[in-house]
């Protein structure tokens, strides 16, 4: 075998065998949107962005809203929020606290903690792709609908940093490789 075949079968299992491991960090947004509760007990999606097909796993979230409750009713920061989770096919998997409706407007900046993101890359590990799941990181309102409490946010907005493995542009590279040994090899046949 020549050298260059050498080389070239070389660089073809390397690739085939490393494909699996490849991963290439992704960035989604979402917003600005403006929402606006005035009564009622809300469950309401705000934001959404839809994770990549085999995610695998989650490196920075953040966000930011400016939310306020102006309404004449009680007050209570962590109940009349805003919350981000993790959602497959409807149902939530994690979530953690957003930003609070008090009284007067307030920016609010969000980033997740390290041990909320582990928390939520264990619950991003525990979900079946192979069941082609619609997996998707929303904001979501959470308010309390009692009379005379409302909760506004003005320019509400988050970003996503996911790895999304990368294994099919590899595997075309390794095949197209071992095509062309193949080829070498069956030239230097005749």
């Amino acid at each position: 075998m020549s050298k260059l075949s050498k080389v070239v079968s070389a660089v073809a299992v390397f690739a085939a065998f490393t494909g699996t491991a490849m991963a290439t960090p992704v960035t989604q947004s979402a917003g600005p949107v403006n929402y606006d509760s005035w009564s009622g007990w809300h469950n309401d999606e705000l934001l959404g962005v839809s994770l990549a097909p085999s995610t695998s796993r989650i490196d920075s979230l953040s966000g930011s809203s400016t939310t306020y409750d102006q309404g004449w009713g009680g007050n209570d920061f962590y109940g009349n929020r805003l919350y981000i989770t993790l959602m497959d096919n409807g149902h939530s998997l994690w979530s953690d606290f957003f930003a609070g409706g008090a009284r007067g407007a307030t920016f609010q900046a969000y980033s997740v903690s390290n041990d909320h993101l582990a928390s939520l890359n264990a619950a991003l590990a525990g979900i079946d792709w192979s069941s082609a799941p619609n997996v998707e990181m929303q904001v979501r309102s959470s308010t309390i609908g009692y009379p005379g409490w409302a909760l506004h946010s003005q320019g509400a907005q988050f970003q996503v940093t996911s790895e999304v493995p990368e294994p099919a542009s590899l595997a075309i590279v390794g095949m197209g490789l071992l095509g062309l040994v193949a080829a070498r090899r069956k030239a230097a046949k005749k």
